[in-house]
């Protein structure tokens, strides 16, 4: 599809991908918010790893031919999602939380471009595509435009919408130094200096960014995590190994990888992940064993990163929705927000009469359990 000035297309995601990495990334330093999770290596290795089982993956493409630049990239998938014993054909972006280990996923759009991109986004997945019942973005970022120009783009009542408020993100400054950042926490300070006595000369913490480095620190990182509550879940679930297995080299390579880990001499007890992109550090993953639970070793580990960062970054960004325990570390708390747009069409009908019924029938049900209750209260009173 096009018009006098704009080029839009379509193109299969595989490896045969006609947009190389310097393209990709360079209209990722420009876009809207840009992130290490929007990278061509982060999202490559994603869907290698993580979206086998996606109906169709691909990218919605849109160039600028008046300017001859690159203006946005939609990277996409469908999904074939059960509903009420039915199937429905989610759209969403190509990688997501349920999907992978990105956080707030976002199309990659020139920072000057978010209306026209938008728009053009919507005509043509009207226009062009019709292989879908909803399209669905959750950690939606505050700086998109689609919220505001959502219900102009899917007017009622072709379509109609859900928008809610979706996780939050601790922000931290890492600008300010460690004296700065650390005065007003002194119950963090107290944790490093117990653990600092408890351990005494076995206490250790390095970060470690070498290529030569990062198999090692991803088998620290698994042999911890192995050892708690989140064996073989997170990092070390079989295929997400395989994927930080070549993620974190490549990182490494780059410069953007930061592995900070927490000794009892030669034994690790607690390991963070973090990424470094633009000036940000995005605080990916940690772990601690469960051995050395009453130290505190995450919150400690978290801190000793920090300490480590500040001064050497501009900001650090938590994972939206998994560091409500940091929020007291921020400068400020970053929203998102949910948004779904549904087709009326048959199977929108089919979901609301199914969902209506459902919370009928679980209301009716309360209803009856409270009138049991009250009745045997009522008796046991006489």
């Amino acid at each position: 599809m096009s018009n006098s000035r704009y080029q839009i297309t379509k193109l299969e995601f595989d490896d045969n991908l006609n947009i190389g990495a310097e393209q990709w990334n360079e209209l990722v330093s420009r876009s809207t918010r840009p992130s290490i999770y929007a990278t061509y290596d982060y999202i490559k290795l994603s869907v290698k790893y993580f979206n086998c089982e996606a109906v169709e993956k691909f990218l919605i493409v849109i160039e600028d031919n008046l300017e001859q630049k690159l203006v946005a990239i939609f990277p996409m998938s469908l999904w074939h999602r059960q509903c009420y014993k039915k199937t429905v054909r989610v759209m969403e972006h190509l990688i997501t939380t349920h999907t992978s280990d990105v956080d707030k996923p976002y199309p990659i759009i020139d920072a000057g471009s978010e209306s026209i991109a938008w728009r053009l986004f919507a005509k043509y997945i009207k226009t062009e595509l019709s292989n879908w019942d909803w399209l669905e973005y959750d950690e939606l970022i505050s700086e998109s435009l689609l919220q505001k120009l959502s219900r102009k783009l899917f007017p009622f009542p072709q379509y109609i919408h859900r928008h809610s408020d979706g996780p939050l993100s601790s922000i931290i400054d890492l600008s300010e130094s460690w004296a700065e950042f650390s005065k007003p926490h002194k119950n963090m300070r107290k944790k490093i200096k117990r653990i600092q006595n408890k351990l005494g000369e076995n206490f250790r913490y390095k970060v470690y960014h070498s290529l030569q480095d990062m198999e090692r620190c991803l088998q620290e990182y698994v042999a911890v995590e192995s050892a708690g509550w989140k064996a073989y879940t997170g990092v070390s679930d079989a295929e997400a190994i395989e994927f930080y297995s070549e993620l974190l080299p490549r990182f490494a390579t780059n410069k953007q990888i930061l592995v900070g880990t927490l000794y009892d001499g030669d034994r690790p007890i607690s390991v963070e992940l973090s990424y470094i992109y633009n000036g940000t550090v995005y605080f990916a993953h940690g772990t601690y064993h469960p051995d050395y639970a009453k130290l505190s070793p995450g919150t400690v580990s978290t801190s000793l990163s920090i300490q480590y960062l500040c001064e050497k970054y501009r900001e650090g960004d938590f994972l939206a929705g998994f560091a409500d325990y940091t929020h007291h570390f921020a400068s400020h708390i970053y929203p998102t927000q949910k948004i779904a747009i549904f087709k009326i069409n048959g199977i929108f009908f089919y979901y609301l009469i199914l969902s209506r019924s459902y919370k009928v029938k679980s209301k009716l049900k309360n209803l009856a359990k409270k009138m049991i209750r009250l009745k045997k209260e009522k008796n046991h009173a006489n």
